[in-house]
């Protein structure tokens, strides 16, 4: 999950803004380093309070049903801490198997967990064990989390989605070379012209003519 999260900008990979985060992709050295540094520090633990409210029905249908199948399962409570009320559909990157629910603020650290035991990290023990893994509910990717697994599997050299494509079962032992910047705005670029229909695209065509 850190090496996924860690080895790409987050900036968005349209057509017109695709060069602008290059600079910022991540070498296996990189990524070890940022590892080591965030085991040295405990993760975030929000404090008990304030529960919250319910959330608003989520806009986009398939959510709606993912957010109704966890609160049938599992209650509306976050997962992670049970102190608050989930607003978030937790999902892993990987497989974009739904994890469970999540309140914004364990959503917002939870990812940068890179501890193994659940007695020293709350966070571990959700990640380890997540709670809505046995359902297999795939979360929907966004246009732009698609265009992004494509670079990502342009700097890797295989899939990151396919585990039997990865070269060990160990990701810390994997190499990489990042490839040139035109190379992999030609990627990103590539995939937003096959999917004209992707939010975006038809202005970034507009402005490339």
């Amino acid at each position: 999950m850190v090496i996924k999260t860690l080895l790409c900008s987050r900036e968005s990979l349209g057509v017109a803004d695709a060069a602008h985060g290059l600079s910022r992709y991540r070498t296996p050295e990189d990524i070890r380093k940022a590892v080591v540094a965030l085991r040295r520090r405990p993760c975030f633990r929000p404090a008990t309070g304030d529960k919250g409210c319910p959330p608003e029905a989520f806009a986009n249908a398939s959510r709606r049903k993912l957010y109704s199948a966890l609160v049938r399962r599992y209650g509306p409570m976050c997962q992670s801490c049970g102190q608050r009320y989930g607003h978030v559909i937790d999902h892993d990157h990987f497989s974009r198997l739904v994890r469970g629910l999540l309140c914004r603020v364990c959503n917002a650290w939870i990812d940068n967990c890179v501890h193994e035991d659940a007695n020293v990290c709350p966070y571990a023990g959700y990640l380890n064990e997540p709670p809505a893994e046995r359902l297999a509910l795939r979360y929907p990717a966004s246009h732009r989390i698609r265009a992004m697994d494509e670079v990502r599997s342009a700097i890797l050299g295989f899939d990151i989605m396919e585990s039997p494509a990865w070269p060990s079962a160990n990701p810390a032992a994997w190499r990489w070379e990042i490839p040139d910047a035109a190379y992999l705005e030609g990627v990103a670029s590539d995939w937003w012209a096959r999917h004209p229909n992707a939010p975006g695209a038809l202005r970034l065509q507009r402005e490339a003519r």
